[in-house]
């Protein structure tokens, strides 16, 4: 294990218990770090939820939005559901059932 490897995991790991102004000052001129492969991965894996994240959003909002013109304002229950939903598949499914769906509740029974 190279030396900077050594200080990238310690980086990641003082993390967990310490705030940013200690790691940092800890760490001051350690620029190497983001060249670990294990920082990359992170912020890979952070990029990867972002997305998703804004996937979700966005598609609910859709639905919020295009259900509200087809069937009148949606009522506090099925706006939570709708929320609550996170699986991007299933929110697209429900942004093309929004044609042909009679309701709401149609709506939200789509799979």
């Amino acid at each position: 294990m190279r030396v900077n490897d050594v200080r990238s995991a310690s980086y990641v790991l003082l993390g967990l218990r310490y705030d940013e102004a200690v790691i940092n000052n800890f760490h001051r001129g350690v620029t190497v770090m983001k060249d670990s492969t294990t920082y990359q991965a992170i912020l890979r894996e952070g990029e990867a939820l972002g997305v998703k994240h804004g996937a979700v959003t966005e598609l609910q909002k859709v639905l919020l939005r295009q259900g509200r013109q087809k069937w009148g304002l949606a009522s506090q229950e099925i706006e939570a559901t709708i929320r609550s939903i996170d699986d991007v598949e299933r929110l697209e499914r429900m942004a093309d059932a929004v044609l042909t769906a009679a309701s709401w509740q149609d709506l939200l029974n789509t799979p």
